[in-house]
């Protein structure tokens, strides 16, 4: 191994790039097949708690309601659902409030998020890694 940091640097760039044609793979096939529910929120929290106590610490400026990230259930078919993740949700959201969230339709209990920001953040870590192998 005679250069094992470009080495290292190539191996994560690989990973990277496999993981955004996972996210691809994820745009392209599952959130086409996904349809859109109802569900009832049942646990609500702050996206980053550390967050939330600087700003009341510092105490002037404008203020802007934070992110928040739910536990929600819902119905497909008759039958419950609980997710088993957190999703975003919009800010002043409580307990019991209704949310519309996408979910796949041949594993219900699989929520699905349309985000693209993944996709990019993946393409250009891979690129970067890449990059830095050949350079150094």
């Amino acid at each position: 191994m005679r250069y094992p940091f470009n080495q290292l640097c190539y191996i994560a760039g690989i990973l990277m790039f496999f993981m955004t044609l996972t996210e691809i793979l994820r745009l392209t096939v599952v959130l086409p097949r996904s349809r859109r529910t109802a569900a009832v929120v049942t646990k609500v929290r702050p996206a980053k708690p550390e967050d939330l106590s600087r700003r009341k610490a510092a105490g002037s400026g404008k203020k802007k309601a934070l992110p928040l990230m739910a536990f929600v259930t819902y119905s497909v078919e008759g039958r419950n659902y609980f997710s088993g993740n957190e999703i975003p949700v919009p800010a002043g959201t409580q307990v019991g409030d209704q949310v519309k969230i996408r979910y796949a339709v041949h594993f219900p209990d699989m929520i699905v998020e349309r985000s693209f920001s993944r996709l990019l953040l993946f393409a250009v870590f891979s690129l970067l890694f890449f990059l830095l192998g050949f350079l150094v």
